[in-house]
This record gives C-alpha cells, structure tokens and sequence, in this order.
C-alpha cells in the first residue's frame, strides 16, 4: 500500500465515493500551475469560456491537452499516481481518460453547476476515479461533495455550463439535482450509524439556514 493510503482512506473512498488524500501533489502545484499559465495562453480545440455576456469574472476550462503541454504529461505519468488510484479503485491497472483545466477568476459571478462527473465521460462501470487538485489558497466557495451519491439509483443529469441546457432533453436515465445537494450530504450522514453529529462550516446565513434545514429532511430507501 501507498504510504499516502490507510485502509481507512480507502474505505472511505468506496463507502463514500470520495476521500482526501494530503500531499499526494504537493510536488507538482508549480508544475501543474505552469502548465495551467501555458494552456490559458495556448486555448486547446475543446476550450471554453463559461460567461455570458451579463456575467462577470472569468470561467474557462479545458481538456485533453497532456498530449502538448509537458507540464501535464510529466505530472500524469508520476508513478504513485497510478498506484494510488489503482489501490483506491481496487484495480490492477490504471488507464488515463484525460485530465481537465478549470480557472475561475475570484469574484465570477457564476456559481459551477452542482453535478456529477460520470455522465460528463461516456464511461460506465465502478471504477473510476477523478482527481481534484487545487492550486491556490481557497477560503470560500471550495469544492463540496455529496458523500453517497455514487450510490443513487440514477445519475444527476449533467447541464452544458453556458448554455444550462441539458445533455441528454427528457432522458429517463438521469434525474434531475434533487433538492438541495449539501442538504442531501447531511441527510445522508445522519443515516450512519458510526455519525454521532455532523459538523457544519456555513459560511454566510444562507448556507447557515440551508444546513439547519436538512434537519427536519428524511431521504427515501431509494436515494
């Protein structure tokens, strides 16, 4: 096993579908904050700003661009990088499907969809696995995570970001974002029987009255 990994780590990713792994890049944030300069500069064929015209900041992302930014492929091909996601998915090998750049500008206007990420890939089957990896300082608005939802029934029904139109119109597949996502984290984490108490980091009131809510949310057997 990876030094980086616990067995409780990767428990939690299975139970869960996510976990946080410490330092597995903290060798690779000047690299990969190079590689990200280098691809804002040099746009690939499927770049794209996330902005409309009435919307302010900036919102752009991209991907499949390893292939011609080094900084990517030297980052990719780390060797206890595929170890660490082969022991996490329980697989004997590791393939790569790509890797994908986001830059929001502090102060964009746009939240980012709540969504989840299998439907975006046109992949199937269990083992998958995507790694978040933040170069700079957030305190507020970081990534929140629905612990379970890998484990729904169905998938939530990925949007197009700009246009907030639907991928797939009237597909019975998917389902729609049900009720609020982080309301639905603490419903779920209060159906442990290991959780004695959920700890809440609102923010502003409105998450605030939006945590304290859930309270009183009860989650089918389905979900």
């Amino acid at each position: 096993m990876h030094p980086l990994l616990t067995t409780d780590l990767i428990h939690a990713f299975r139970r869960d579908g996510v976990t946080l792994i410490r330092g597995m890049f903290a060798d690779c944030v000047q690299a990969l904050r190079d590689g990200v300069a280098f691809n804002l500069q040099h746009p690939g064929p499927y770049a794209a700003e996330n902005l409309t015209d009435t919307e302010s900041g900036r919102f752009f992302d991209d991907y499949c661009n390893w292939t011609r930014i080094p900084e990517f492929s030297d980052v990719i091909h780390r060797p206890h990088i595929a170890q660490i996601a082969a022991e996490l998915m329980g697989s004997d090998i590791v393939q790569l499907f790509h890797e994908h750049v986001l830059v929001k500008e502090p102060g964009t206007s746009k939240p980012t969809p709540w969504h989840s990420d299998a439907p975006y890939y046109f992949t199937g089957g269990q083992q998958n696995i995507s790694f978040w990896v933040p170069l700079d300082p957030v305190k507020d608005n970081s990534l929140r995570v629905v612990a379970g939802s890998h484990k729904w029934q169905k998938p939530v029904l990925p949007t197009r970001w700009l246009s907030e139109q639907n991928f797939y119109p009237d597909s019975d597949l998917y389902q729609p974002v049900p009720l609020s996502l982080p309301q639905m984290s603490l419903a779920y984490l209060r159906t442990k029987p290991f959780v004695t108490s959920t700890i809440i980091g609102a923010t502003s009131m409105e998450q605030l009255k939006e945590n304290v809510e859930s309270a009183s949310l009860v989650l089918s057997q389905e979900v």
